[in-house]
């Protein structure tokens, strides 16, 4: 029985470690900076000394002021079609500060259901996770599969809030044929998004956040550093000789929070080294340089699990030349086609390239972008330029035509910078 018991408390520890790992992983910088300055005020054996200066961040990627701004900002990007793009301007003007919309689409866009529709489906998958939803449901679901925890089970919990609120977690779980310990680690996961995610624009000139890693170009190529200025110093005072066990357990606890510090940092790090090395092509040329990585490549590569990759990368940011940049969004699927490592969003921005150049009274048919492509040595099949050419938001060469005006001036569709489309 002692020996079972002892086995037993093996494995919570255990699984306690893992818990705390994969919250130390998911945590963005500031949430992680919050969590140590809260321990530090508990722990007497914790010593914290704030970064003296904030590290410098790249121009380019700094962010913009508001909530409208930094909206504004990604609608440019992501819509090249002038009609959607006019759409999702309307729909931001009636976005609340909460960051939900808060009217129906009949009264937006009255006979244009359908493409608000499709132009609210683009919009909430903008920065940050959770905008331009209808409800809290839809607020909440949009940030669950941002993160990728949109499993059946969450969907489940989450539809059934109502019950949730007046019930509590057993009427759920009953009600979805789950166990309950599955509906409270859903809480638990739900608990750690944001309900409002335009309210962090409410003050004047704040930011998105911080971003976690900066990418330099350096004079031998590129570099990837940790910002400095969300990493505050840990260090743990000596345990004096014949302390209670109380007292060492709170030494105990200050020590693993000082390793557990350093591990997220260094894996930070290693996957964010890992990420431009592979991406440094992206980071020189744009978007039409994306290559193919996926989260298993990366964790083979660096001998994690991908699960620790996965938890690593969801709401980590990196400052670029080239503007804030969401990790995630650099791991781009490879197109099953024997292209190489020809990405998804490369595809996109190349097609996206090819109309840009394009005599707009005589704008190129699919199969003519196929021919382009190919004379560039990338080889896809019409149905894949359709496809791709569809979801970076540009329309067929008959409705290009059509929007053409007389004279000398024409609409250049796609010269506008295409988002990475790392969720598309």
């Amino acid at each position: 029985m002692v020996s079972m018991q002892l086995r037993l408390g093996q494995r919570l520890a255990q699984r306690a470690v893992l818990v705390q790992r994969a919250e130390i992983l998911e945590a963005t910088g500031t949430d992680w900076a919050e969590r140590i300055a809260a321990e530090a005020q508990r722990n007497p054996f914790l010593r914290v000394r704030q970064p003296a200066t904030a590290a410098p961040i790249p121009e380019s990627a700094a962010l913009p002021p508001d909530l409208h701004a930094w909206l504004g900002s990604q609608i440019r990007m992501a819509m090249a079609d002038p009609e959607d793009r006019a759409l999702a301007f309307r729909l931001l003007e009636a976005l609340e500060p909460s960051g939900w919309l808060g009217q129906p689409l009949s009264r937006l866009a009255p006979g244009a259901e359908e493409q608000a529709a499709r132009v609210l489906h683009r919009l909430q998958q903008m920065e940050p996770a959770g905008i331009f939803a209808r409800d809290l449901r839809e607020c909440l679901m949009l940030q669950a599969r941002d993160r990728g925890q949109l499993d059946p089970a969450m969907a489940a919990v989450l539809d059934r809030l109502d019950c949730l609120a007046s019930d509590g977690p057993a009427a759920v779980a009953r009600a979805a044929g789950l166990e309950e310990q599955t509906v409270l680690r859903c809480l638990e996961l739900i608990r750690r998004m944001d309900p409002k995610p335009g309210a962090a624009f409410a003050a004047e000139d704040a930011p998105l956040r911080e971003p976690d890693l900066i990418a330099r170009r350096t004079a031998s190529g590129w570099s990837v550093e940790l910002n400095r200025s969300l990493l505050p110093e840990v260090r743990v005072a000596p345990l004096p000789d014949g302390s209670p066990a109380d007292v060492r357990q709170m030494h105990q606890e200050a020590l693993s929070l000082a390793k557990a510090t350093g591990l997220r940092g260094r894996t930070l790090l290693a996957v964010g080294a890992l990420v431009v090395e592979r991406q440094r092509a992206f980071l020189d040329e744009g978007p039409a340089a994306l290559v193919a990585l996926g989260i298993g490549e990366a964790a083979d590569a660096l001998a994690l699990h991908p699960s620790t990759i996965s938890r690593t990368v969801t709401g980590l940011l990196m400052a670029t030349p080239r503007g804030l940049v969401a990790v995630r969004d650099l791991f781009c699927a490879r197109l099953a086609e024997g292209t190489g490592a020809l990405s998804a969003p490369a595809l996109q921005a190349l097609i996206r390239e090819t109309i840009a150049a394009e005599s707009a009274h005589a704008p190129l048919e699919d199969g003519e972008i196929v021919e382009a492509l190919a004379r560039r040595g990338i080889h896809v099949a019409r149905r894949t330029v359709a496809k791709h050419r569809t979801l970076a938001g540009l329309p067929p060469a008959a409705v290009r035509r059509r929007a053409a005006p007389s004279g000398s001036e024409a609409v250049a569709f796609g010269r506008q910078p295409v988002p990475l489309g790392g969720r598309n």
